[in-house]
């Protein structure tokens, strides 16, 4: 994940109501699809999208890190609720201390590709009590991945039409 980033500029009141639509359409393409698949929890895939879009500027650089990091955040979610009730309060404390250590290892930075902000913000949100009892768990994954594909590559192809023609490819 960068460090510190400078906001870009906004985009002008003609481009923001034309592109404010398309947004929309988007969304509710994205909700149909999860809806297609069966997947209720399109609401974790909107939060990869939204920290992707308006934390990292769709910066395709930042686009693994945001969706490993959003996938990974949902083990220690997974497990704080399942290691309770199988192991008790050994489980609780197991939890606990490996919470404690990712928190130290996004602190330091150690593997910014998976334990980083998206890791931090999927975790907290899927060991929220009444998020960790009612979600399908693979559900909220497969909804990240499906965010990922559907809008990375919206935004891909919306990235290669708006080249200018003949323009030199990034290195």
């Amino acid at each position: 994940m960068s460090a510190k980033k400078i906001a870009p500029e906004p985009p002008s009141a003609g481009k923001a109501l034309i592109t404010l639509p398309i947004l929309v359409i988007a969304v509710i393409g994205y909700t149909l699809l999860c809806r297609l698949f069966g997947i209720i929890e399109d609401y974790a895939g909107i939060f990869f999208l939204l920290f992707w879009v308006l934390i990292e500027d769709t910066d395709p650089k930042e686009f693994a890190p945001t969706l490993l990091g959003s996938l990974g955040g949902l083990i220690p979610g997974y497990a704080l609720h399942v290691m309770p009730e199988i192991f008790g309060t050994a489980g609780l404390v197991a939890v606990i201390l490996v919470a404690l250590g990712l928190i130290y290892v996004q602190m330091r930075d150690l593997l910014p590709i998976l334990i980083n902000i998206p890791f931090m913000l999927m975790f907290m949100l899927s060991s929220v009590p009444p998020v960790a009892e009612q979600a399908n768990f693979v559900g909220l994954a497969l909804s990240i991945l499906l965010s990922g594909a559907y809008f990375g590559g919206l935004l891909f192809i919306v990235n290669r039409l708006s080249q200018p023609k003949g323009a030199a490819e990034p290195a």
